[in-house]
């Protein structure tokens, strides 16, 4: 969901410059793109580097909150000056790629894993994942992301997973960048050419976007597919469990010996560090009318009430027709 915001006063700070102001209409909820006009009526696009807030009510922010908003962007050349008459319009935080590269190859990488595993297999007593589960040094795994990574987030040419499920459907993880990088995961049908955003996982993320049973069926047919043994683990981040699963344990755990270089006898810590991390008791299911199985979790793309949600009621049509295998538990 976008917003509007009506600009109270505007500060250069040399290399960036503050807009504050509040919204008179939808949502905040992140670093985004905006688009600005100049005095002469000239529209700019610019990206909100950080955000600060005035007497926070909530989250998002939603107009109607006495909130006032500070965006800080890049302060424009002389030759533009933002009118302060103007509302300031937000783009929304899920934009599109022009451009991919499928990155599976880096599957076989162990770096690629030790900058996955900073993500999601540390804990309180696994603070360098890295290194304690994959042997690799900090400096590997950092030049790694900065090298090799992190340019082709900040291209156009944005990172992509494609794990195939069947001969027709698909999922994809995706490395967004943008205002705001995310990991995304989405599925699609070949046939249809339709697909879906499941969900993503930033500094402000939009979760969860599998139930544990769609997850469980992912990971099986991955296995019958010949996309990189570890590779179902991408899929974990985007699913909260009620409470530890045993069964999903053991899985992960087979797919963590699978990850290149891990140390095979730490498997069941990184499984159950990752496990940890996704225990949401309060995050449930529950099918709706014309919806499907839809989150009651506030900030998930599979909640047609969520404010962060850009999916439509063809969207939610489509996910429930992709997951027609699962069971209805």
């Amino acid at each position: 969901m976008s917003f509007r915001l009506r600009v109270d006063s505007t500060e250069n700070l040399g290399n960036e410059t503050c807009i504050r102001g509040r919204l008179v209409e939808g949502a905040y909820f992140g670093p985004q793109y905006i688009r600005l006009k100049d005095t002469t009526g000239k529209e700019r696009t610019a990206t909100i580097l950080s955000h600060g807030l005035i007497a926070p009510q909530d989250w998002p922010v939603m107009a109607g909150h006495d909130t006032q908003l500070e965006l800080y962007i890049a302060t424009p050349g002389p030759h533009f000056s933002i009118n302060a008459n103007s509302l300031v319009e937000g783009l929304g935080s899920v934009l599109l790629r022009r451009d991919s590269i499928d990155l599976s190859k880096e599957l076989s990488n162990p770096l690629f894993w030790g900058n996955f595993s900073i993500l999601y297999m540390d804990s309180e007593s696994t603070e360098r994942p890295y290194e304690e589960l994959l042997g690799l040094r900090q400096d590997e795994v950092n030049n790694y992301y900065t090298e090799f990574l992190e340019p082709l987030i900040n291209s156009a040419t944005w990172p992509i997973f494609p794990l195939e499920v069947d001969s027709d459907r698909y999922v994809e993880f995706e490395c967004a960048g943008g205002a705001e990088y995310q990991n995304r995961a989405w599925i699609g049908s070949r046939a249809s050419g339709q697909r879906a955003l499941l969900g993503y996982d930033s500094g402000h993320f939009s979760l969860p976007g599998l139930r544990p049973s769609e997850l469980v069926w992912l990971l099986k047919a991955l296995e019958q597919t010949t996309a990189h043994p570890a590779s179902g683990l991408l899929l974990v981040p985007m699913c909260y469990l009620a409470k530890p699963d045993a069964l999903l344990t053991e899985t992960l755990t087979n797919l963590c010996a699978r990850i290149p270089g891990a140390r095979v006898e730490l498997a069941s810590t990184m499984a159950g560090n990752m496990i940890e991390c996704q225990v949401v008791p309060e995050a449930k299911w529950e099918r709706r009318l014309g919806f499907g199985w839809c989150s009651n979790w506030r900030y998930s793309q599979r909640n047609p009430q969520s404010l962060m949600s850009v999916l439509s009621e063809a969207e939610f049509n489509f996910v429930e027709r992709f997951f027609s295998d699962v069971s209805n538990d």
